[in-house]
């Protein structure tokens, strides 16, 4: 079985994107700084209006200020991070061609792998050494490390069915992973 597909950089910052959204240790870097800054932001904040207003300036002024400069932190500091993420992303992408990722792409199921051949390169993954596979309703990422995957737009392909490649791609990957206790070989998002 096989399907074949072109994908552009946006759709692999539309992956970084992604896989973003739903990284522990993106959240995590995402939430420290948010807490930081929203303190850092409330604390400069109320120092700064001291300054201003000075000592003859109503205290619930200073701390309304102060408050509000935090509560724009705290929302604006994921949304910010987030943006800067992918419109970095897409620069560093557009520095060069990346003619193995950008482009044509044939995927091809085996009995032993998945294949995937460019006009530059052809790579075969076993079905074990394929982290996960997660579709949302423009992609299917196919993940062959933590953070990287074989990018599949849904518009974009060519030839071959689509649903039933990304089902069986899924169910092959799934019958060859370990049954543990931690995440979640396949996922949909």
């Amino acid at each position: 079985m096989r399907i074949r597909y072109a994908n552009t950089v946006d759709d692999l910052v539309a992956f970084i994107d992604f896989h973003a959204a739903h990284s522990t240790t993106v959240e995590q870097n995402i939430r420290l700084t948010k807490w930081t800054s929203t303190v850092l932001v409330i604390v400069l904040t109320f120092v700064a209006l001291n300054f201003t207003i000075g000592d003859s300036g109503a205290l619930s002024a200073k701390v309304f200020g102060a408050l509000a400069g935090g509560v724009l932190m705290f929302i604006a500091v994921p949304r910010l991070t987030r943006w800067n993420m992918r419109v970095q992303v897409g620069k560093l992408l557009r520095e060069d061609r990346n003619k193995s990722v950008v482009g044509e792409h044939e995927l091809e199921i085996l009995d032993d792998g998945l294949v995937e051949r460019t006009e530059y390169n052809e790579n075969k993954s076993s079905w074990a050494g394929i982290e996960r596979v997660v579709s949302t309703p423009r992609y299917t990422f196919i993940y062959i490390t933590s953070v990287s995957a074989h990018v599949v737009p849904r518009e974009s392909v060519s030839d071959g069915d689509y649903d039933a490649f990304t089902q069986e791609l899924a169910r092959r990957v799934h019958a060859a992973q370990p049954i543990s206790s931690g995440s979640v070989p396949n996922s949909k998002a």
